[in-house]
């Protein structure tokens, strides 16, 4: 059974991203499919970036290389260097070199010209079961959005038993990506 690696340094990322590889995803197929079932929270986090192509690569490229991730605050261990589909992903919150790790599974990835990003899937041991997308679309008018879309539950029984906290601190993470790409302006 897969669990929260927690420890110190790159350790309980590499023992997430490890176990990941013999995990299949947790969510029901609505989520899989980008649907909401009942008993599963949905989270909507829309910003706008800037304008034009450049724009739309550069925060594209932001998103697609786990820039924004990282940095909103989180350790990330992917092999690729980048979310390719299927690939597995291990990520969390760090406080000095005390990392807490889960992992994740890119489901899609977007690379047009007018919407980059992906979306992945919890794996068991993840403190939330559920999909979440993350998309940076050019719109007709030029103007540049990064788009969150995320249908969670939380599942590990540690933060189940955190309630409102648990999922406040849930909002600050995603607000925390948007925060995360703002500051990749020139």
């Amino acid at each position: 059974m897969s669990r929260v690696e927690i420890g110190l340094g790159e350790r309980p990322l590499r023992r997430a991203l490890s176990a990941a590889r013999a995990q299949q995803p947790d969510a029901p197929s609505a989520v899989i499919d980008g649907g909401q079932p009942p008993g599963f929270d949905l989270t909507i986090r829309r910003a706008r970036l800037g304008s034009g192509p450049q724009d739309l690569q550069r925060y594209g490229q932001a998103v697609l290389c786990w820039q924004m991730h990282r940095g909103s605050g989180l350790a990330v261990l992917s092999p690729e260097g980048r979310a390719t589909p299927d690939a597995d992903v291990a990520l969390g919150p760090h406080l000095g070199p005390l990392h807490l790790a889960m992992a994740c599974r890119v489901q899609e990835v977007h690379a047009g010209e007018t919407r980059i990003g992906f979306s992945y899937l919890t794996l068991p041991g993840h403190v939330e079961c559920g999909r979440e997308e993350f998309l940076v679309e050019l719109d007709a008018d030029g103007t540049v959005w990064f788009h969150l879309r995320a249908v969670s539950r939380l599942s590990a029984l540690l933060a189940r038993s955190g309630g409102p906290l648990t999922r406040r601190m849930v909002r600050r993470s995603n607000d925390a990506y948007v925060t995360a790409l703002l500051r990749t302006r020139p």
